[in-house]
């Protein structure tokens, strides 16, 4: 088999990120987003946004439990990564763009579980996301 040159070396990097940043906790708890928390709709977030709104989008992301690196207020790769996966499971456009459809779907998000219990990981293939599953109280 024929690949392209520097593909199998960028394999690593690119499984590490999908696992790292596509990774959906399941022990994070569902909390009601209010609606003095919703994040502004007049912006549309991108890779390279910055400020309160990224960050803003970033501590929705991750109350939800998806992985999007920590809440810093920068739009950044693993921020992209995040917001296609919660795309992927809301069934949006996979565009890692933040407009008025992704907005909406943070406010009333649809949800996945993981099919067996105790810590573990699985990949999701209906929806295309890598989910990782621990017990509550595990220290891993």
């Amino acid at each position: 088999m024929v690949t392209p040159r520097g593909t199998i070396a960028k394999l690593p990097f690119l499984l590490r990120a999908f696992m790292c940043t596509l990774s959906i906790s399941l022990l994070t708890s569902q909390i009601a987003f209010a609606a003095s928390d919703s994040i502004s709709l007049q912006r549309t977030l991108r890779i390279g946004s910055g400020d309160e709104d990224p960050r803003r989008l970033q501590a929705r992301l991750i109350e939800l439990g998806y992985s999007p690196s920590p809440a810093n207020g920068v739009f950044s790769w693993q921020t992209y990564y995040a917001v296609v996966a919660f795309q992927k499971v809301n069934k949006l456009a996979r565009d890692g763009i933040v407009g008025p459809k992704t907005y909406q779907s943070l406010d009333n998000p649809k949800t996945i579980g993981a099919r067996y219990s105790g810590d573990h990981v699985e990949i999701s293939k209906a929806y295309q996301v890598f989910l990782s599953s621990k017990m509550a109280g595990s220290q891993k």
